[in-house]
């Protein structure tokens, strides 16, 4: 058995029940698969992180009725892209590129000093962009189509906005957030629409600035950036920071590049 390759569902990847003996993997469009006994039970278990070896154990220890080998069910979907092999290196931490208004130099020159290494990784790319204010969301769009992971750090009145970690077309983006924000607060559409002037001076206190650098590096440090993907963490004054978790929205047009 390929014990290699350490199988994981994209980051924000749902499965739907279909019926009694088909389900979906992921929405736009989707992949359908067949239902075995102990099909849905083994696509719990998928984290990158279990090999096929444990996998199998697992499994027939969860679920009796499963028959066969893990290999059988999860080489075709890997093959039709409904499963990604492993993690993709993009999660790892590595040194980005830095992009910033003037306001957020400061902020930005700390967090550049956290990396062990001052010059961006030449094997795996991706940006992180800090603003003073929320950004206009077009101001990603080259990323999006230049398959550039990037983070968005936004310094907002005495708030720092994390995320979320974009992964093109495998991960929800930020208009995917206002889509999510928009559900459970209407106005925040009208907002977004305003979203682009940086503000000429940054109000974050210190402590909250390093309060989200360490944030940010602990969790490059701890999951390759994972938990930042797909959820925005807002750091405050407050000792409690507060994230907010979303999928793909339905007509984004960074899951339909995926297509």
């Amino acid at each position: 058995m390929t014990s290699t390759i350490r199988p994981m569902l994209a980051p924000g990847t749902r499965v739907f029940r279909l019926g009694a003996d088909t389900a979906l993997i992921g929405a736009n469009p989707g992949t359908v698969v067949r239902l075995k006994p102990g099909t849905l039970e083994l696509l719990r278990l998928l984290n990158g992180v279990r090999d096929l070896d444990l996998l199998q154990h697992l499994i027939t220890r969860i679920e009796p009725d499963f028959h066969g080998r893990v290999s059988d069910v999860l080489f075709p979907l890997i093959q039709a892209g409904a499963v990604l092999p492993g993690r993709p290196s993009k999660f790892r931490i590595s040194t980005p590129t830095f992009d910033t208004d003037g306001a957020g130099e400061p902020f930005t020159n700390k967090l550049r000093a956290a990396f062990n290494s001052p010059e961006p990784s030449e094997t795996d790319p991706w940006r992180i962009v800090v603003t003073t204010g929320e950004p206009a969301r077009s101001a990603f769009d080259s990323f999006l189509y230049a398959n550039t992971p990037h983070l968005p750090i936004v310094l907002d009145e005495t708030f720092v906005h994390l995320g979320p970690l974009v992964v093109p077309t495998q991960t929800p983006c930020l208009r995917c957030y206002d889509a999510a924000r928009t559900r459970l607060e209407p106005r925040w559409h009208a907002m977004s629409t305003q979203f682009g002037t940086s503000i000429l001076e940054c109000a974050v206190p210190l402590s909250v600035q390093f309060q989200a650098i360490a944030v940010v590096m602990r969790a490059l440090e701890t999951d390759g950036g994972e938990s930042l993907i797909g959820c925005r963490i807002t750091v405050s004054t407050s000792a409690n920071t507060r994230v907010t978790r979303f999928g793909f929205g339905l007509a984004c047009h960074c899951n339909l590049l995926a297509a």
